[in-house]
């Protein structure tokens, strides 16, 4: 895809998005390992890390608290995420025992030591191999200094992880790429002794609090989470995608649609700050129509609504261009993400007819795949999605 320029904003928007940077963290493993052993070792490897850091300023117990490790494209927790935490958290309470770890919340963030972030990507182990490897990626932060003081990464060898979303992802609008993500991101593969990204370790607190409304969500008590997150809403560093993303689901759930469709529109105007709209719209297999379930529609009129609703009433133009998963010939793919990108374009016309003079449709295939592993399933789905570049009118082509 062309670089960008003043003028354009690249905007992911649909069936799934979103390329973030690699880093040199040196893993501490010199070939990728099963699952669980590599994942062992990465947890006493930064724990022992800490450890030595740690104890030999104070010898009392160390107070650790866990955000979630997400994957680095998709900004998403994911099966093998709580997979991964729950077994750190064992290995520090059966091999670490002067700490005492936890997950992340509004009550052990201000009191914690120490912060532990992670994420999982998915790289080329070998630069000359063809094939990706997960790779998990990890660091400890200082929280009274806001200094890394530990950092590893293991590669693993499994290439069918449980990738299915969790909690409040599942039934996500969007891929939450916003700054405060590539912040965590940037922290997780920084190295021990610089500090921590500002922009992740300043928002702790309030996202400690969209964790706590998290874990009301996944309890489905709905107005709690409304209630939460509307003060989060308020706070200076509040206004993120993760909260109305949560906010648009609780009131959807408790049937309040202009209040939901409101929160959509909020998501939107913020994805678009971000460079980061990245919506999820569900294709069947080698179609152009949407896959048949009544709710996943029903919702995709009001994101669809919203979604032209904002570009109908911005000044600039729109390049919609659609993409597909590494299966079947590259003719045919090219056919079917500009059929995709196509139909999106129509739904979005007959909500303004204005939308038609002001976009283009482009199909590239598996061109610019993210992760280009061609099982098409969950752990491609970023790579079949349509995306809106946004231009000035008259570079519209």
């Amino acid at each position: 895809m062309p670089a960008q320029t003043p003028y354009f904003k690249l905007l992911p928007v649909a069936l799934f998005i979103l390329n973030l940077s690699s880093c040199a963290t040196k893993p501490i493993t010199t070939s990728p390992l099963p699952f669980d052993a590599a994942v062992k070792i990465l947890a006493n490897d930064l724990l022992s890390q800490v450890e030595k850091k740690t104890m030999l300023k104070l010898p009392i117990a160390k107070v650790g608290v866990m955000d979630d490790f997400t994957d680095e494209d998709t900004g998403e927790f994911v099966s093998a995420s709580e997979a991964i935490e729950k077994m750190i958290l064992t290995e520090a309470e059966t091999n670490f025992s002067r700490f005492s770890i936890s997950k992340m919340n509004k009550d052990n963030i201000r009191t914690a030591d120490f912060l532990l972030n992670g994420i999982i990507s998915l790289e080329k182990y070998d630069p000359a191999s063809d094939g990706k490897n997960y790779h998990l990626v990890a660091s400890v932060t200082d929280l009274k200094t806001g200094e890394v003081i530990a950092n590893s990464a293991t590669w693993i060898s499994d290439k069918n992880l449980d990738y299915s979303p969790m909690r409040e992802y599942k039934e996500a609008p969007m891929y939450m790429i916003d700054k405060r993500h590539k912040s965590k991101v940037k922290t997780a593969r920084s190295l021990s002794g610089i500090q921590a990204d500002v922009e992740y370790y300043k928002t702790l607190e309030t996202n400690a609090l969209l964790a706590e409304a998290a874990n009301a969500y996944e309890k489905a008590d709905y107005p709690l989470v409304i209630t939460m997150l509307k003060e989060v809403s308020n706070r200076p560093d509040g206004q993120v995608m993760k909260t109305y993303a949560m906010l648009y689901q609780a009131y959807f759930k408790e049937g309040k649609g202009p209040a939901a469709e409101e929160a959509f529109g909020k998501l939107v105007e913020l994805s678009v700050q971000n460079n980061s709209l990245s919506v999820k719209l569900l294709f069947g297999v080698n179609s152009t129509e949407f896959i048949a379930d009544k709710e996943l529609k029903a919702r995709y009129q009001l994101w669809i609504r919203q979604i032209s609703k904002y570009f109908n009433a911005d000044e600039h133009c729109v390049k919609i261009i659609g993409h597909s998963s590494h299966t079947g010939s590259e003719g045919y793919n090219v056919h079917l993400s500009k059929a995709r990108a196509d139909a999106v374009q129509r739904q979005m016309v007959a909500q303004y007819q204005a939308i038609k003079r002001k976009t283009v449709t482009q199909g590239m295939g598996f061109k610019y795949n993210i992760k280009g592993l061609g099982t098409d399933d969950g752990r491609d789905a970023i790579d079949r999605r349509v995306e809106f570049v946004v231009t000035e009118c008259a570079d519209l082509s």
